[in-house]
């Protein structure tokens, strides 16, 4: 609000800044200083109960007598439901782009060997998971074989198992 700026400045706005986005923000004012030219920045700011909106903020620096930018005029917008609506579209898209990647590398495929390799490694690196597999479970129930996995940063899993070696909650 403006009795705030009034009352501590560009000090006290600083520190309801998100401190991952305060840095950037200040090299922002720095260059708009520095060239004069207007400002537009999103960034996230804590509000006095703790909760933190994302803001887009735009404005310029009034120059003084001597070309010296010493008073700023600007808006702030919250544009919190904006960035979570933002967000929900991303996670759509990110979604929609896997499942027509998976059509598109599943689609040709004939044998299921193939298949199933390719699905766990699509799922697997999807889901950003260190590892994916696929399980065969024998007809006895206790014994299973995976036979591909998709594995990132760790050792691979592809074997012969017992169901009964994982304990009776397995």
């Amino acid at each position: 609000s403006k009795e705030e700026m009034e009352k501590g400045g560009l000090a006290h706005w600083l520190e309801r800044i998100h401190p991952d986005d305060r840095d950037e923000f200040k090299r922002e004012i720095a260059h708009v200083i520095d060239t004069k030219m207007p400002f537009h920045q999103e960034y996230r700011i804590h509000r006095k109960d703790g909760t933190c909106l994302f803001v887009q903020d735009n404005g310029y620096f009034l120059p003084d007598a001597s070309n010296n930018s010493t008073q700023m005029i600007g808006l702030v917008t919250d544009i919190t439901e904006y960035k979570r609506a933002e967000a929900v579209l991303i996670d759509s898209e990110r979604r929609l782009r896997f499942l027509k990647d998976f059509d598109d590398s599943i689609h040709p495929l004939v044998e299921p060997q193939e298949i199933l390799a390719t699905v766990s490694h699509l799922l697997g690196s999807h889901l950003r998971a260190s590892r994916c597999a696929y399980a065969e479970i024998d007809a006895d129930g206790d014994h299973f074989t995976i036979a591909y996995d998709y594995i990132d940063g760790c050792a691979s899993i592809v074997g012969d198992y017992s169901l009964s070696l994982f304990g009776s909650r397995a």
